[in-house]
C-alpha cells in the first residue's frame, strides 16, 4: 500500500482517521512506527510535545489510512516486524508489548503474554504472533473472534504443560465459545490456522478460503457446514468492515457522504470507504495552451485550497492521453500531497487506460474510474461494460458528476487564463 508523506512542519495535511504512521529522521531511517484512531491528533502530540526529544529528531512523517482501529493495529505489527525500528525494537517508547501464543499441540490453545518463552519450560512449546502495542485492543479482537471461531484457551503458565478438555462440556461450551470435549481435529486445526492468519493481517486470505469452503459444502449438500462457515464470514465482516461504524447504510439510497463512501467502496471493491476523490480533466484548443486540472473533494465537498492546475509541457499536439499521463506524473511527484481514495477522470475508456498505465508505472495503487459525458457512462477497471450513472443511487450519481464537472470547469478557467496571458497585447 502506497504511503503518504509530509514533513514534521506540515502535518495539517494528515487526516483525522485511523491508520499507521512512520517517523523518519534526517537520514531517511524509520526510527518509530505507531498507530492511532486519529492520525492528526497523535502526530500533533508527537511534534508539539517533542516526545522523542533527546532520542531522535522527527524530520519526515509517512502514513497510511486504514478502515478501522483493528486493521491499524494488525498493520502496525506487520510493519514493526518488517522494518524493526530502533525505538520499537528497544521498547524505548515505554510500552509493554503483547504477544499471542499458540501452543504446538494436536489441539492448540491460544493465549496472550507479555513475555514470550525463550527457554523451554514444561513439555509444550508455542509459536508467537506479535509484538502488538495495544494489549486491550488485541484482547477485544480475540474475544470477538471466539464467537465465530471457538478455540481452547490457557494462561501463559498453563501453556507450558499439556492439558485436555474434560469429558463434560464446560460453561464456555454452552456459550459456543469452546469447541467442546472432542472436536474434529482437522476442523479445529483449520480454525486455529484461520485465527493465526487473521491476527497476522491476512483476513482477506481467510475470507477467500472460507468462501471457497462454503461453496464446496453447498455443492455437496452439506448445508449445516455451509451455514457454519457463513456465520464465520459474517463474524469477520462485523469485526473488520463494520467495526467503529455502527450505523447501517442503505445501498439503494445512501443518505450522507459516509454512506456514499461505503457505496463506492462496495462498487469498486476497495478495502476503505471512499472519502477523498481527485478529479482530472484536460482543456486545450487543438493541443495548444493545454492545461490539466486537478480538483479535490473531501467527504462529498470540494476542498478548493487543494485544487491544482498543470500547464502541459508536451509538444503542442492534440493528444489528451499523453497530457493526462503528464498531469498524473507531475501530481504524484509531489509526495507531500496526500493520496486520494479515488481518482475520477473526465473521459472514457482511453483516458482510463492512460491513467492506469501511468499509475502502474509508478507502482501506485489507487482506484481509478472515468466518466464519459455523452451517455453519462462510468468506466470501471475490470468491468467489461461501462455502468450507466442512471442505474446507481442518485446521491452517488450527483457526487460523481459534481467532481467531473468541477474538474472540467476548473480546467477551462485555467486554460482561458493561460490563453489570455499569451495573447495579451
Amino acid at each position: 500500500m502506497a504511503r503518504n508523506k509530509t514533513t514534521a512542519k506540515n502535518i495539517q495535511t494528515i487526516p483525522q482517521s485511523p491508520g499507521v504512521y512512520f517517523l523518519k529522521n534526517k537520514q531517511g531511517e524509520i526510527f518509530y512506527i505507531g498507530k492511532s484512531n486519529n492520525l492528526l491528533s497523535r502526530l500533533k502530540t508527537h511534534t508539539s510535545t517533542e516526545s522523542f526529544k533527546g532520542i531522535e529528531h522527527i524530520h519526515t512523517i509517512e502514513w497510511i489510512k486504514t478502515a478501522n482501529e483493528i486493521e491499524a493495529l494488525l498493520r502496525e505489527r506487520e510493519y514493526i516486524q518488517h522494518y524493526k525500528p530502533r525505538l520499537n525494537a528497544d521498547l524505548k517508547d515505554g510500552k509493554q508489548y503483547l504477544y499471542i501464543g499458540i501452543t504446538k499441540e494436536d489441539y492448540p490453545r491460544i493465549y496472550t503474554t507479555h513475555q514470550p518463552r525463550t527457554q523451554k519450560r514444561g513439555s509444550v512449546t508455542s509459536e508467537y504472533i506479535g509484538p502488538f502495542t495495544d494489549a486491550g485492543a488485541i484482547r477485544r479482537v480475540l474475544k470477538m473472534l471466539r464467537h465465530s471461531f471457538p478455540y481452547y484457551t490457557a494462561t501463559a503458565k498453563q501453556s507450558a504443560f499439556p492439558r485436555k478438555h474434560s469429558a463434560i462440556p464446560c460453561p464456555y461450551c454452552h456459550l459456543n465459545l469452546c469447541p467442546g470435549p472432542a472436536p474434529n481435529k482437522t476442523e479445529y486445526r483449520r480454525t486455529v490456522t484461520a485465527i493465526k492468519n487473521i491476527m497476522m493481517g491476512k483476513n482477506k486470505h481467510v475470507r477467500r478460503n472460507l468462501e471457497k469452503q462454503m461453496r464446496s459444502a453447498s455443492q455437496k449438500n452439506d448445508f449445516e457446514t455451509a451455514a457454519k462457515i457463513r456465520d464465520q464470514l459474517s463474524g469477520l465482516n462485523t469485526i473488520f468492515i463494520h467495526h467503529r461504524n455502527a450505523q447501517t447504510w442503505n445501498k439503494k439510497n445512501p443518505r450522507d457522504h459516509t454512506e456514499m463512501g461505503l457505496y463506492l467502496s462496495h462498487l469498486l471493491k476497495t478495502e476503505l470507504p471512499i472519502q477523498t476523490i481527485e478529479g482530472y480533466d484536460i482543456s486545450n484548443i487543438q493541443g495548444t495552451e493545454s492545461v490539466a486540472s486537478m480538483v479535490r473533494f473531501e467527504n462529498g465537498k470540494p476542498h478548493k485550497a487543494l485544487y491544482r492546475s498543470f500547464n502541459i509541457r508536451l509538444p503542442q499536439q492534440p493528444n489528451d492521453f499523453l497530457m493526462l499521463r503528464e498531469a498524473l506524473r507531475r501530481r504524484f511527484a509531489h509526495t507531500e500531497w496526500s493520496y486520494p481514495d479515488l481518482i475520477l477522470i473526465d473521459g472514457g475508456k482511453g483516458q482510463l487506460s492512460s491513467a492506469l498505465t501511468e499509475l502502474r508505472h509508478h507502482n501506485i495503487t489507487i482506484p481509478v474510474v472515468s466518466l464519459a459525458k455523452k451517455l453519462e457512462e462510468l468506466y470501471i477497471p475490470g468491468h467489461p461494460k461501462p455502468l450507466l450513472l442512471s442505474t446507481i443511487p442518485q446521491q452517488v450519481e450527483l457526487l460523481l458528476r459534481y467532481v467531473r464537472d468541477e474538474a472540467h470547469r476548473f480546467a477551462i478557467t485555467k486554460h482561458r487564463a493561460r490563453h489570455r496571458k499569451i495573447f495579451q497585447p
